[in-house]
């Protein structure tokens, strides 16, 4: 039997000389062996499983920088007009107070007049399984500089991490 794997390396930061990375592992096997070739239009969202939520608790809860689960539905035309927060790392909480509300406020206040643009990566991210880095923004709610890079969790939802690049964006 074969295991089709995508991984996703993402650099964290560099610390006493060291440099710290994450890796994301997503099961392509289904897509490989069916030969899938998906029409963003034609299929409803899978919902996430249980099986599915204990991993993603289990492999970002903890994790020192940001990670949000957003879902990112389409239009009956095929477009995205919003998405939804569904999860929120303990970092991202920590930030935000954990109110999934103020979240959505926050990404509507720092991507004021850029929504179409990001609702373009949001679907590139979501339909298409590309990885999106989103320059350097300033929250001014946090005020701190974010990085945020959106990968594909699975079809129609997208990982968001969330570096904080203010020590960086200062020097």
């Amino acid at each position: 039997e074969v295991l089709w794997v995508r991984m996703n390396v993402f650099w964290l930061r560099e610390c006493e000389g060291h440099r710290y990375f994450f890796a994301s592992l997503q099961d392509m096997t289904k897509l490989q062996e069916n030969k899938l070739v998906e029409d963003a239009g034609e299929q409803d969202l899978e919902e996430l499983t249980e099986k599915q939520w204990k991993h993603i608790e289990k492999y970002y809860g903890d994790f020192p920088c940001g990670c949000v689960l957003l879902k990112v539905p389409l239009d009956a035309n095929g477009n995205v007009v919003d998405c939804e927060f569904i999860y929120a790392n303990q970092e991202v909480c920590r930030i935000t107070g954990g109110n999934v509300d103020r979240m959505h406020f926050m990404a509507t206040k720092a991507f004021y007049h850029r929504e179409e643009e990001i609702f373009d990566k949001l679907y590139r991210a979501a339909y298409l399984g590309e990885k999106i880095d989103i320059s350097i923004i300033y929250s001014t709610y946090s005020r701190r500089y974010l990085k945020l890079v959106f990968t594909r969790y699975q079809r129609g939802y997208v990982c968001c991490m969330v570096e904080n690049e203010t020590r960086v964006h200062m020097c």
